[in-house]
């Protein structure tokens, strides 16, 4: 399941996710050493979720430095993901 740039893997073993080649929303896919799986919605949704914090997150910090803007930062507990999008 190639992404533009890599493709979903698991986030604990650093392998891609075993599935379909033309997979549907409710499609399973695995990784294949430690077996976390979940459709393709729900890791496509944890991997945005991931990628919206990752941003979120640089552009605080990007703007904390600047004396133009003033930023309150709450402070957000780090989530555990499940899925990454694994370099390729």
């Amino acid at each position: 399941m190639p992404k533009a740039d890599g493709q979903f893997g698991c986030a604990r073993c650093k392998v891609p996710l075993e599935g379909p080649a033309k997979p549907k929303p409710s499609d399973r896919f695995t990784c294949p050493v430690c077996g976390t799986g979940d459709s393709l919605k729900n890791v496509e949704g944890e991997v945005l979720q991931q990628m919206q914090e990752q941003v979120a997150s640089k552009v605080f910090s990007g703007a904390r430095d600047s004396k133009y803007v003033k930023v309150e930062r709450k402070r957000i507990p780090k989530r555990l993901y499940r899925f990454i999008i694994l370099p390729g």
